[in-house]
């Protein structure tokens, strides 16, 4: 079992009109973009490994953000304190271990739900009942780590389109 890991704290209250970037497999433009959680990093370099998960053919959109209210999760009290409240109300299936210096998640309720890693707290995003409790105790979005890329990609998650204003996408294809 992995143990979730933080190596740096990010208290980061808040983002008021952020560049960030988001590589994926669909063009994104302010008409298609849905009302749903959507992964964004604000580093250019870090969106390769993204752009190159999605295929030969990829989409880098670049936008500005704000989240207000951030969900975050700089160590185990704060996930035990902030998350785990909303992951039960939520009915989520989980398990949490506390080893004193280290602790762990996982939930297969995740990778039933479209997320790819069972211990990514991130991938909860892909539960619609804990992005909606989530939201109905105030938060507005995720900031923090993506555990795909062990912790060193900055990510920022708005809950809301209204919160994401398209600035560019451009059309990537690797060899």
């Amino acid at each position: 079992m992995k143990y979730l890991k933080v190596y740096e704290s990010f208290n980061q209250e808040s983002v008021n009109d952020l560049i960030v970037y988001h590589g994926g497999e669909n063009i994104l433009t302010d008409d298609n973009l849905i009302d749903k959680p959507l992964f964004t990093t604000n580093e250019l370099e870090s969106v390769n490994w993204y752009l190159r998960r999605s295929g030969d053919i990829s989409w880098l959109t670049t936008m500005s953000i704000t989240i207000n209210n951030p969900l975050t999760c700089n160590n185990k009290e704060e996930f035990k304190n902030k998350w785990i409240p909303i992951i039960d109300e939520s009915g989520i299936n989980y398990s949490f271990k506390d080893y004193g210096q280290g602790w762990s998640f996982e939930s297969y309720d995740i990778i039933k739900n479209g997320g790819y890693i069972e211990n990514n707290i991130n991938d909860l995003i892909y539960i619609d009942k804990f992005v909606e409790i989530a939201k109905k105790n105030g938060y507005d979005g995720i900031i923090g780590y993506d555990t795909m890329e062990n912790y060193t990609i900055k990510i920022f998650i708005p809950f809301y389109k209204r919160n994401i204003k398209i600035i560019s996408s451009e059309r990537i294809q690797f060899h």
